[in-house]
């Protein structure tokens, strides 16, 4: 499935918070949930995916630009360093 992080995720979402972060306020809009967590995977390096429960990986492809997205987010944590980043597009396949 598509996920489209948009400018409004961008604004609304919360630096360095793993719940309420840009991408997981995609995947809120998305699903229709509250029940969203995304994280980097320490020992890997993958971007994995919570939502109710049900994990998901991004796609191969798509893996290197969300780490970054993520990176840059989460550098907004001190708004006056860095700018907001660029909306991003992703796939996402549940985990089974």
């Amino acid at each position: 499935m598509k996920i489209k992080v948009i400018d409004e995720d961008i604004k609304n979402g919360e630096p360095g918070n793993c719940k309420s972060c840009a991408i997981s306020q995609a995947l809120k809009r998305y699903f229709k949930t509250n029940e969203t967590y995304t994280e980097i995977d320490d020992a890997t390096g993958d971007v994995l995916l919570t939502v109710n429960n049900k994990k998901y990986v991004v796609d191969q492809k798509d893996e290197t630009d969300v780490y970054y997205f993520i990176s840059d987010f989460d550098a907004l944590i001190d708004p006056y360093s860095y700018p907001d980043p660029d909306p991003i597009e992703f796939y996402i396949e549940e985990i089974k």
